[in-house]
């Protein structure tokens, strides 16, 4: 097909996605807003542990990943310089999913619920008549992000997923393992890309990584030398992985969902090979990093309508996809949010994203962090595509600096912070600057969170206000919980807007019960 073909088909197509969900979103009332579809469904996959080097279509000289290269070919946009906003699942995806930095949404530790009125872009999307089902979507991390499917069917295999909702306008996230430990394929596939030049391990080795889900560090001495048969192993699940992607596109339009589904494929966060001496992440090692093999994860969009084939080099990170998909539904902006749209880049009318830096943050053990301590000490990285700056915070004044010169050092074997003084401040600065703008977008969630309960009072009687007033409490402490357990943490700095804001809610509802959590507010 022409260029110029492909151009007009894809204004057409946009104009019309366009169209069709102005009408949702305010240009038409009653029986014609109900009548109207949205033109695209969403599927999300995130692949766990999932690193982009490993993959045929990011340049890897072994043939992982088949099925995933051709549809980057063929159908896709690929990303080259996709940066993880974390080394561990729950503050990455919930990126992905919000289009806000982990700072800013506060789901960056384990135990914490976004707030129910805090904006969440796939609530928008159920407002404009999608089912959203996630999977993976159920306990604390996930709760009002936006996912509205009913209880009782929570964990079917994407294939019955994607037959359930085939008639509907949805958006699907379904998070794959695959990949991530334990390094178990099929035992065919293993033989397949068991390399006979690659080293035995000892037995011991061999069992932690085939068969434990959590490796802590320090608990093996791993030999170095055998870092190509632990690559064996994670290339056979890379692989595994691509068979059942490749067979979910073959479902996809077996049921005719080829055509009108917008496809984002990407990962969480990366994974150790022992090239810092680690196997995993921060969440199985408990022992974070912020190497380039945590960080450099697959993004792969597919727009129908959008010819694919193409790559973008410019840095880009997980917050980009919202304000990406929004675009091309036609949509405006959703408020607050921080990532910038891909689209133009996609259809070649523009540039991708002129972003200087990528940021990323971690705690040191992730998913299983012990106690509120671990949870406050921050691993923080400033990458641009010449230079990463990483930054230890255990308290406001205390901070841990190393710097790595990606071109001459892409392995980031020696710290050069010592002799790159302009390099490490101009990096600091930008730190800074992008700490100061998370804990604006934080508090504008917080003060909505507040805003959004005081309405609520307003239209309860009295006696109706004094019942609900404990509940009111727990909701209040976990929003504060959400974001004094950062570090550094938006009450730093708004308590007395805090205080105020609480003083407002607790006049409409009456006397505080007598309930300790109300107490300690």
């Amino acid at each position: 097909m022409p260029q110029s073909t492909q151009r007009a088909r894809l204004s057409t197509l946009l104009v019309t996605a366009a169209a069709g969900l102005a009408s949702l979103s305010g240009g038409a009332a009653g029986a014609d807003v109900a009548e109207t579809k949205p033109p695209f469904n969403i599927l999300f996959l995130t692949v766990d542990a999932f690193r982009s080097d490993h993959m045929g279509c990011y340049g890897y000289e072994r043939e992982t990943s088949p099925r995933i290269d051709a549809f980057a070919k063929e159908d896709a946009t690929l990303f080259r310089n996709s940066i993880s906003h974390s080394a561990w699942t729950v503050p990455g995806v919930v990126s992905l999913l919000t289009g806000l930095h982990p700072s800013a949404h506060g789901i960056d530790t384990r135990h914490k619920i976004m707030d129910e009125f805090f904006p969440a872009p796939l609530k928008r999307l159920s407002e404009l008549g999608y089912t959203n089902f996630g999977y993976v979507a159920t306990g604390d991390a996930f709760s009002n992000v936006g996912f509205n499917t009913a209880e009782e069917f929570v964990r079917p295999s994407l294939q019955m997923a994607l037959e359930r909702y085939q008639n509907e306008r949805f958006t699907i996230w379904y998070h794959l393992k695959t990949t991530h430990l334990p390094y178990a394929a099929k035992s065919e596939i293993r033989e397949k890309f068991r390399r006979a030049d690659s080293p035995e391990m000892m037995q011991h080795h061999t069992n932690l990584v085939t068969g434990l889900s959590m490796i802590k560090a320090g608990a093996t001495t791993w030999d170095p030398a055998t870092k190509p048969t632990i690559e064996d192993l994670y290339d056979a699940c890379v692989y595994e992985q691509d068979e059942f992607i490749g067979q979910i596109f073959d479902h996809m339009k077996h049921l005719g969902l080829w055509d009108n589904t917008i496809i984002v494929l990407t990962s969480d966060h990366g994974e150790e090979l022992l090239e810092h001496g680690l196997v995993g992440h921060a969440s199985t090692t408990l022992q974070a990093t912020l190497f380039d093999e945590l960080l450099l994860i697959p993004l792969i969009i597919r727009i129908p309508g959008v010819p694919g084939g193409r790559i973008v080099e410019n840095i880009v990170q997980p917050s980009d996809v919202i304000p990406t998909l929004f675009e091309a539904l036609g949509l405006l902006p959703f408020e607050g949010v921080q990532g910038r749209s891909l689209l133009p880049a996609m259809t070649g009318t523009g540039p991708g994203p002129d972003r200087r830096y990528a940021f990323s943050e971690t705690t040191p053990c992730g998913w299983q962090c012990p106690g509120n301590r671990d949870k406050t000490i921050r691993l923080k990285s400033v990458r641009s595509l010449t230079w990463k700056l990483v930054v230890r915070i255990e308290e406001s004044a205390r901070r841990e600096i190393a710097l790595y010169d990606l071109k001459g050092d892409p392995a980031e074997t020696a710290d050069v912070a010592g002799a790159n003084p302009a390099v490490v401040a101009e990096m600091l600065a930008a730190l800074q600057a992008h700490e100061e703008a998370n804990l604006v977008v934080a508090w504008q969630g917080v003060d909505r969170a507040i805003a959004g309960r005081a309405q609520d009072m307003r239209s309860l009687d009295r006696d109706e206000r004094s019942a609900g007033a404990a509940t009111l409490c727990d909701e209040l402490a976990m929003l504060r919980y959400v974001f004094r357990v950062q570090n550094p943490s938006v009450f730093d700095r708004r308590v007395d807007d805090w205080d105020r804001a609480l003083g407002g809610l607790w006049s409409l509802v009456g006397p505080k019960p007598s309930y300790w959590v109300c107490e300690e507010l």
